[in-house]
């Protein structure tokens, strides 16, 4: 799962999301054979971090299942109505906190189905290569997710809350960040027109219903 490098490298995927604008939970929509959680999970896996953390909250339960058998860490956000950045904090709260708080922390959507491992692989071997505390994906002009926050940020991601998330952060520190050209990330789903236009990027998204029993 790790190559040396990235041992001290730990994986956040935020999944505690209600999807109010998809109507459904975005998390269950199934893309290529699984659902996105799983995607995005066994991508993380495969990279080279060492540890894989999702954190969960609306519909948690049925959401969790999702991950059933991949070697990942849950963690259940009970404040995840208050936004993003809550989840986030519980994300990283559970790896700092630990025994062997890694040396940096890579965060993910779950609703960026493009984002493989190697996408995951570039964030890490950048980190690695040039010892930048911050490493992000490049959205237009701005810095965006998959990210990679060095230990020195733990503190400022330990603080966020309510919707104030990991981009703010990349925003205020811009300067101290490389960016990378990765437009994987530009894919998020978020609402039912994204979603349908997944068809047109070497796909066709399955309709898992109005409940989220995504087809597997």
């Amino acid at each position: 799962m790790t190559g040396e490098a990235g041992a001290g490298v730990a994986v956040v995927i935020l999944a505690a999301g209600g999807s109010s604008r998809m109507g459904r939970p975005k998390q269950l929509l199934s893309w290529r054979g699984k659902t996105l959680l799983r995607g995005i999970a066994e991508s993380a896996l495969a990279s080279r971090a060492s540890r894989v953390v999702v954190v969960v909250g609306s519909r948690s339960e049925r959401i969790g299942r999702e991950l059933d058998g991949l070697p990942v860490s849950t963690i259940e956000n009970p404040t995840w109505e208050e936004g993003l950045g809550t989840s986030l904090a519980a994300g990283v709260r559970s790896l700092a906190g630990g025994s062997t708080p890694p040396g940096a922390i890579v965060v993910l959507l779950a609703d960026q189905p493009l984002v493989t491992s190697a996408s995951i692989d570039r964030l890490i071997e950048t980190h690695d290569a040039t010892g930048s505390p911050l490493v992000a994906s490049l959205h237009g002009s701005d810095p965006g997710v998959p990210a990679l926050f060095a230990a020195s940020f733990f503190e400022a991601l330990l603080a966020l809350r309510g919707d104030h998330g990991a981009r703010e952060i990349l925003r205020e520190n811009a300067a101290a960040a490389v960016l990378l050209d990765l437009p994987e990330a530009r894919i998020d789903v978020d609402t039912a027109a994204d979603w349908e236009r997944l068809s047109g990027v070497g796909g066709t998204p399955e309709d898992p219903g109005p409940e989220g029993q995504a087809r597997r």
